[in-house]
């Protein structure tokens, strides 16, 4: 049904409104059914069971000019738990560009440590109604092949860098704020914020 459901949104996505409005029944479960086909093959390529042609396909798969299945390799190396698919889709994801929300656990806080947080992230971002969760989004734009990191928009700073198999924040827009993280098996990266020396967890969720 997953399939069927993403075959069915990138084809109309590349229809109009009038070639929807003209299309049959049958020719709106051939599409789909070529479009279930199609991911078939993509998943079955992921899976290769010879590791380098795995990743080779992936990264062909993520190279190519069709936006489903970069999504699909990007999501199933995500949540592979093969450590070079997990870096390609990272990479793949940064790559990108655009919003990386990350989530700060602030129900291990308490006194001084959650005044600061709290007060830092409400001013640049949301704090949940019952002060548990902090939310900061920054808008990922560019990859510094010099500096070989990742910038965020209207920003020359370095933000985030690929380090083996994790991902570290310098966020050097920000001289008190740098974060470490690694993927987890939700398809997260998952680690440690330290604002000022006061450390909490956090997560930034990558599986669409």
């Amino acid at each position: 049904m997953r399939i069927l459901l993403a075959a069915a949104a990138f084809y109309l996505g590349f229809l109009g409104a009038g070639a929807q409005a003209q299309l049959s029944l049958e020719d709106i479960e051939a599409q789909l059914s070529a479009g279930a086909s199609e991911l078939d093959r993509v998943d079955q390529l992921l899976a290769l069971e010879n590791a380098n042609q795995r990743i080779a396909a992936m990264t062909l798969l993520l190279q190519s000019d069709n936006p489903l299945f970069v999504r699909r390799a990007r999501q199933v190396g995500l949540l592979s738990s093969d450590p070079d698919m997990q870096l390609a889709a990272v990479k793949a994801v940064l790559d990108a560009g655009g919003p990386m929300r990350f989530e700060i656990d602030f129900s291990g806080l308490s006194g001084d440590d959650l005044k600061r947080w709290t007060a830092m992230v409400s001013d640049n971002g949301t704090v949940s109604v019952d002060g548990k969760l902090g939310t900061l989004v920054f808008d990922v734009e560019r990859f510094d092949a010099e500096d070989k990191c990742y910038a965020t928009r209207n920003s020359s700073y370095c933000f985030a860098q690929i380090a083996g198999a994790k991902v570290s924040f310098p966020m050097g827009f920000w001289s008190q704020v740098q974060a470490v993280a690694a993927l987890g098996p939700d398809g997260a990266l998952a680690g440690e914020i330290s604002y000022d020396g006061r450390i909490a967890p956090f997560r930034v969720p990558l599986v669409e």
